[in-house]
């Protein structure tokens, strides 16, 4: 979901589910369960796992060994043996961490996570201070957790509060030098994500990735940044006393989705909309195209296991705010119909460097050339006829096209069929135009959106109640 997702070219993660809550806000909700974070950093689903690492205090005067109950409360051991030794090694052996003294290899300390909880590692803070440490050649807040795994390797987990969490993830997910309110947007989003999506990697909480929210320590933080996270701290977004999935994505290039035409199912206040400010300033995807072979769509399709013979046509639908909603694709006798996110992602190929980037796009014929629709002049055009109306001479309101995008328009030379490319219209041939515009779902807040909202004078609150529909903040 995100700005810095525009830096990489990779397939879009495709959302499993979501979950339904109520259906009018009210104020003075309970708070969330915890506010401690368990953050993966290094571990075995990614490949990421370490057999040896390090800490070494940057703010800091030695470090504790402990765990984490189950309250996610810090317990300490009954040793001390790394007071004031600065940096450590970590390393592996079984089921056994070991702890050295960096500077002089004597064995500080040994546990078997066999028999124990992983070994959490706390830094020990002087007087007013607060603590940071290095890992990785990043530094840190909190306490880290090693977990020794069955391959010979550990997981490595950050495990700190909330607040400083987000001080890693706001810089990393929106450009720091944009307006503060947007920040301050960025940071709700971010806070409410992270609470709705507890221990979903069952060992940790949530990824340091794009699989979840990109977070980099104390990498980039800002003056900004920090600020943005503490004028919202405790605040959250919430539907019904229920804080809300409030998702985001990069840019949605003129218009939101419907949670429930992207994913499986439709929360109140993940409603489709207009966006009118998406489209106010340059984010680099505010237009792209790619013509497509049906050859190609074939191999497209083959190779990730739909197999069709020669494709002759195909045939979108698009949702009430002109995004993609499904494709049908045919070779005279074999179809198959992808819909929602599937939709957006079925013809990412980076085999042959195509690819649609949100679900804001269009597909179309390149041979046929459907005829456009244009509303006073040829700057205003119209991306889907199925939801036009027009008067009649008795003053009847009634829809142009109902099925199949046929119309007859007046012309200089009398009245004439046209065949616009509307939702549910065939297109046949052997090569299509996909055009669109945006990266990501389209599906809650766009940040380049809320960037034009925070330009505009507004302010971080109006920034989230314009995208997730009926909640309140607090």
């Amino acid at each position: 979901m995100r700005i810095k997702r525009l830096l990489r070219t990779v397939l879009p993660v495709l959302m499993s589910f979501m979950f339904l809550v109520g259906s009018a806000p009210y104020a003075g909700a309970a708070p969330p369960a915890t506010t401690t974070i368990r953050v993966g950093l290094r571990y075995t689903s990614n490949g990421s796992d370490v057999s040896s690492a390090w800490l070494t205090n940057f703010v800091g005067h030695g470090f504790y060994f402990g765990y984490f109950d189950s309250s996610r409360n810090f317990v300490q051991y009954p040793v001390d043996t790394a007071v004031n030794i600065s940096s450590l090694n970590i390393t592996i052996s079984g089921s056994t961490i070991i702890v050295s003294n960096r500077a002089t290899s004597e064995t500080l300390y040994e546990l078997d996570c066999s028999f124990n909880n992983p070994l959490a590692i706390m830094p020990i803070p002087g007087p007013g201070e607060k603590c940071v440490t290095w890992f990785d050649s990043v530094k840190y807040y909190g306490a880290f957790e090693f977990t020794a795994l069955s391959n010979g390797y550990m997981q490595v987990v950050n495990v700190l509060n909330i607040d400083d969490y987000l001080k890693g993830v706001v810089p990393e997910e929106m450009m720091p030098y944009w307006p503060l309110e947007a920040l301050k947007a960025q940071a709700m989003c971010a806070r409410n994500y992270v609470v709705t999506h507890l221990n979903s990697h069952g060992s940790f909480d949530v990824c340091n990735t794009i699989c979840c929210q990109v977070y980099g320590g104390l990498t980039k933080a800002s003056t900004a940044t920090d600020a943005a996270v503490e004028q919202t701290s405790g605040l959250f977004v919430r539907y019904n006393g229920e804080i809300c999935q409030t998702y985001y994505h990069a840019t949605n290039g003129g218009a939101t989705e419907s949670s429930g035409n992207v994913w499986m199912t439709q929360l109140p206040y993940l409603v489709g909309r207009i966006d009118e400010y998406d489209t106010t300033v340059y984010t680099g995807f505010d237009n792209w195209s790619y013509t497509y072979t049906a050859d190609e769509i074939t191999d497209i399709l083959n190779s990730k296991g739909y197999y069709i013979g020669t494709v002759k046509s195909v045939t979108p639908t698009y949702t009430e705010t002109g995004n993609i909603f499904s494709i049908t694709f045919s070779d005279g006798n074999l179809s198959h119909t992808f819909s929602k996110s599937e939709a957006r992602s079925i013809l990412y190929s980076t085999m042959y460097g195509k690819y649609t980037y949100s679900q804001r796009f269009r597909i179309t014929s390149a041979s046929s050339s459907p005829t456009g629709l244009y509303i006073n002049n040829g700057a205003n055009s119209l991306n889907d006829i199925n939801s036009v109306y027009a008067i009649g001479g008795k003053g009847d309101i009634s829809k142009v096209a109902s099925k199949g995008g046929i119309v007859s328009v007046l012309t200089g030379s009398g009245l004439r069929t046209v065949n616009a490319s509307g939702s549910g219209v065939a297109q046949t041939g052997s090569s299509f135009i996909v055009t669109g515009s945006g990266w990501g779902h389209n599906v809650g807040m766009s940040q380049y959106g809320a960037k034009a909202m925070a330009e505009a004078g507004k302010t971080f609150d109006e920034i989230i109640k314009y995208y997730f529909s009926g909640v309140i903040i607090g």
